[in-house]
């Protein structure tokens, strides 16, 4: 696929240069709020913090990265070579390994 977009959903659609839809990537069960590509993948993370890492051209999961969190709320995720950072409100700072070769940071938001 050319393209992938997700609008506040709970899957992934992905569309080829022509604009025709050739598949969905389902499994999140609160909305997806970030989309990281990568070479060897595409990270989905979810409002309730659970991570997913996709194989795009199998159109399959790969891995659950990190599970739901009950006390965190996600509003952005960055991806970055020392890992993949996750900004959100509740909880405090934790950092979760990602069944190792993929490390999670949560940060904490603050308000001004």
């Amino acid at each position: 696929p050319k393209a992938i977009a997700s609008a506040c959903s709970s899957s992934i659609a992905l569309w080829a240069h022509d604009g025709t839809h050739v598949g969905t990537l389902e499994g999140h069960e609160c909305p997806i709020i970030a989309l990281l590509a990568e070479p060897d993948g595409l990270f989905s993370v979810s409002v309730d913090g659970t991570v997913f890492w996709w194989d795009v051209p199998g159109q399959q999961l790969r891995r659950i990265v990190r599970e739901p969190h009950p006390d965190v709320t996600v509003h952005c995720a960055a991806l970055h070579q020392s890992g993949l950072y996750l900004v959100g409100t509740e909880g405090g700072e934790a950092v979760v390994d990602g069944a190792g070769d993929v490390v999670v940071h949560m940060v904490d938001t603050f308000e001004p």
